[in-house]
């Protein structure tokens, strides 16, 4: 859970790689959650061009995690 905590706040991936919300990245955990992991362990294969890096040393907990944290998002963007 530390490294999901470390990716989100302090790593440089944060959210800029992609030049997508949160929201919109939270909306495709929601609806496609294999599409999602997919994407975070090989943005480039699902992408072409992405900037992304690629995250393929994240064990399935992380990604459970990682999945379930933007889920969360999307959740809390359908309540406002």
């Amino acid at each position: 859970m530390l490294r999901l905590f470390l990716v989100l706040l302090l790593g440089a991936e944060g959210g800029t790689q992609t030049g997508r919300s949160w929201l919109r990245l939270a909306k495709r955990a929601s609806d496609n959650g294999q599409r999602f992991r997919q994407i975070i362990r090989n943005p480039a294969l699902e992408t072409p061009g992405a900037r992304m890096p690629a995250q393929a040393d994240y064990d399935d907990a992380t990604l459970d995690a990682l999945n379930a944290c933007f889920k969360s998002f999307a959740a809390e963007g359908r309540n406002r």
